[in-house]
């Protein structure tokens, strides 16, 4: 796909990283809508913190695999993931990738449901990088020793 950017632009200048291994690319920020768009992109194996959206989201698959905890399928690529308004979630990475690239549609706010003390080192915010320090981030990726997460339906 041809990219048209300004000159010393970059593609990846385009994505806003949270980790060296998880970043995302903001498509479209729709305030009088109240929904956004935006690709994640994830390089290691591991998870994001458990969250709701008072909206419907709506995803696309682009490459590799993931899922969500106490759920028992898998979204790989070419496939398409509604998830319910309200509906908690824990997005996992497996191990063995080299990169994972979802589009999502997200309508309405991300609702933090996981206690930042329950997560282990290291921690990042989503979406915004520039969070104000000393408060409590929006959303935390935990990294994952093992497939153990991704095969599991526990948490």
């Amino acid at each position: 796909m041809k990219q048209f950017l300004s000159e010393g632009v970059t593609e990846e200048m385009l994505w806003v990283p949270q980790t060296d291994t998880v970043s995302f690319r903001p498509l479209c920020f729709c305030i009088s809508g109240g929904y956004d768009v935006n690709i994640l992109r994830v390089r290691e194996a591991g998870m994001l913190s458990r969250h709701r959206h008072p909206g419907p989201v709506h995803g696309h698959v682009l490459t590799d695999k993931w899922r969500y905890m106490k759920h028992d399928w898998v979204a790989e690529a070419g496939s398409y993931v509604f998830q319910p308004p309200g509906e908690i979630h824990t997005l996992v990475v497996p191990e063995g990738l080299e990169e994972m690239i979802t589009l999502f549609h997200v309508t309405g706010a991300l609702c933090i449901t996981t206690l930042m003390a329950n997560l282990r080192e290291p921690r990042m915010s989503l979406p915004n990088s520039n969070w104000p320090r000393n408060t409590t981030p929006v959303l935390a990726w935990e990294k994952t020793m093992s497939s153990s997460l991704f095969d599991s339906k526990s948490r």
